[in-house]
């Protein structure tokens, strides 16, 4: 077992497209088993880029209360 949580289905059984975004790594990061370099530019769902941003691998923007 990897060790990761499994993303539950959106309420009612619909299968809605989550809406990704896309970051930029300000730190190396694996992503999807990957190695990826400070730079490098990541498709993320809006909880991964929450989770990243708290450890400080993608800079929040000013209005997330960033810089």
């Amino acid at each position: 077992m990897s060790g990761r949580k499994q993303e539950a289905a959106p309420a009612g059984g619909e299968k809605e497209k989550a809406k990704r975004e896309e970051v930029e790594l300000v730190a190396d990061h694996e992503h999807g088993g990957k190695p990826c370099k400070a730079g490098s530019k990541i498709s993320v769902l809006p909880h991964q880029k929450a989770w990243l941003q708290q450890l400080g691998k993608v800079a929040k923007t000013a209005e997330e209360g960033g810089k």
